[in-house]
């Protein structure tokens, strides 16, 4: 959750899910991408009264310029960020990603001017109502991407990162059942991190339409082979040094014929046998949609390689140094009303030292807010660990 949207993506044993079906602009894109859901809810997200009289959020943003009305930059609607400074989770005191100072009264003030639409309801009340929106919307997103692909929120861990995404974790993982939550270390800047620290990669695809026969597969099989030498080759004339150091995943898109969408099926090789193959569609099949297709005439209609380069080490148990300053105490509201909640530096925390909650880890680019039935540890990864107890 970053400042204008939310995307969230599963990730089943170490891999995204992938999908040719995706969308930009409501128009189609057929390249062969990581499946993600993206909704309208950032931290500057400006939170609005529908004509039913209803609070809303999103998908209008207040950007950078002028932002939240709490950077005091002109803007003077509220959002989710002015939201989180009104009922405590942000501290007026410290400057988010140690620039801009949040200025609680032009906070209190957007949310005032939502009142009287409300029924004069008090601004913290506003305040918790604009999260829980955003909570709403983030939890219905991810039903999108779990229970209509088979799949049970319950059985995974939330990972979340962006500089808003910790702030609703333990809220969200209560609202979906998820036991456990995973914040990485710098949470705020870990798509940039990914980004410099990705593989090289040449994703290559053939179109081939061909029935999944015993007499077809000698044909799949050299269309692959043939595209693993082109995208090693490529890498290597691209500046790679080492062929050895280019490794290839391998896939087909295989489809019931007739059918006018085609599945992705990973393969380490084409099968020796059109049984087999078959058996792997059915195997992707389920994954995917959760039951087994009939027996049917199966084609593959592409098939498709990606060389990668070496992957670049990276340590993520190391921390940029912050003061250690010792714990203090916060008013923070929520449904209950207003309570105490311990807010740590996130650097000052001790390798497997438990935390109870309710309590706010601060650090640089990012924020985190455990409820109170929830206790968090640091891991030797550099994780912070938050569980439910």
């Amino acid at each position: 959750m970053g400042g204008t949207s939310t995307d969230v993506c599963v990730i089943r044993e170490g891999l995204p899910s992938m999908t040719n079906l995706g969308e930009i602009a409501g128009y189609p894109n057929k390249t062969f991408q990581i499946e993600i859901k993206t909704i309208g809810a950032g931290g500057g997200s400006i939170a609005w009264i529908d004509i039913g009289g209803e609070l809303s959020i999103g998908p209008q943003s207040a950007g950078s310029m002028p932002g939240p009305a709490s950077y005091g930059r002109g803007g003077t609607e509220a959002t989710t960020t002015d939201a989180h400074l009104v009922i405590g989770h942000l501290d007026p005191e410290e400057p988010l990603g140690g620039e801009v100072k949040p200025d609680l009264e032009a906070a209190r003030a957007a949310m005032e001017r939502l009142s009287g639409p409300l029924g004069g309801l008090p601004v913290e009340r506003i305040a918790l109502g604009i999260v829980q929106v955003a909570v709403a919307k983030m939890t219905s997103a991810i039903k999108e991407i779990t229970y209509a692909r088979g799949l049970d929120p319950r059985d995974f861990v939330l990972l979340p990162f962006g500089g808003a995404g910790p702030m609703h974790a333990t809220a969200l993982a209560d609202e979906l059942g998820i036991d456990t939550v995973v914040v990485p270390p710098v949470p705020g800047n870990l798509s940039a991190l990914g980004f410099i620290t990705a593989r090289a990669r040449l994703d290559l695809v053939r179109t081939m339409l061909l029935p999944v026969e015993e007499a077809a597969l000698p044909a799949m099989a050299a269309a692959v082979e043939g595209l693993c030498q082109v995208g090693i080759d490529r890498l290597v004339a691209g500046g790679l040094q080492n062929p050895a150091d280019v490794t290839v995943e391998r896939s087909l898109g295989m489809r019931i014929r007739g059918q006018s969408f085609d599945l992705h099926v990973p393969i380490a090789a084409v099968p020796r046998s059109a049984t087999e193959l078959a058996e792997r569609f059915r195997e992707a099949y389920q994954a995917r949609y959760a039951y087994l297709p009939a027996t049917a005439a199966l084609e593959v209609v592409s098939v498709r390689v990606i060389a990668f380069g070496p992957q670049a080490e990276v340590n993520l148990a190391g921390q940029v140094a912050e003061s250690a300053s010792p714990p203090r105490s916060r008013r923070i509201y929520s449904a209950e009303g207003w309570a105490d909640a311990m807010v740590y530096r996130r650097s000052a925390l001790r390798l497997g030292a438990p935390v109870a909650g309710p309590a706010i880890f601060r650090e640089s680019g990012a924020t985190t807010v455990m409820g109170r039935a929830w206790r968090a540890e640091v891991d030797t990864g550099g994780n912070l660990v938050l569980r439910r107890t």
